[in-house]
């Protein structure tokens, strides 16, 4: 069983692949719960919310065995300019509850001790870091992209514009 589930991501895999995927020049940044990267044409903004969730007197064996869904945290926006003129593909990556959380899959189908091959492949499939988003966009000679995104607490997002 140890050696089928290895193949299974955790959310902490997708948040350090985000990391990891960023280009290599950092830009300036107003905002502390991101970064923003360029390389060439492409660029890349990783953002997150970090909330500690309030467990109270609950033991971690119980809480955490529990579905535990994170609450709406808002809107992030973003705003970028001198961006060179012309086509981009945005691609949204996301981890979060219930968005690349294999645990919570998981827990859906019972926690079961061995999970057959058939179960871990449904884990791996629903759970495969694919963008929840996809689309092409267009900037204008004014350099501007604008784009605001729903977060619920502790979700890590990372959006890609890839010149075209």
């Amino acid at each position: 069983m140890a050696r089928c589930c290895r193949a299974l991501k955790k959310p902490s895999f997708y948040a350090y692949k985000y990391l990891n995927d960023l280009g290599a020049t950092e830009l300036n940044c107003s905002d502390a719960d991101s970064w923003i990267t360029k390389e060439d044409d492409d660029v890349k903004i990783l953002l997150w919310n970090f909330t500690v969730t309030k467990q109270g007197q609950v033991p971690n064996k119980v809480f955490f065995k529990q579905d535990q869904p994170s609450a709406d945290a808002g809107t992030a926006t973003i705003e970028l300019s001198n961006l060179a003129k012309g086509k981009y593909e945005l691609n949204v990556y996301k981890v979060g509850y219930r968005v690349n959380d294999v645990y919570s899959d998981y827990c859906d189908m019972g926690s079961p001790d061995a999970p057959t091959p058939a179960q871990v492949a449904e884990l791996a499939k629903k759970n495969d870091g694919a963008p929840v988003e996809t689309r092409k966009v267009k900037v204008g000679r004014d350099g501007v992209f604008f784009q605001t995104l729903e977060l619920r607490e502790n979700d890590v997002v990372l959006v890609t514009l890839t010149k075209k």
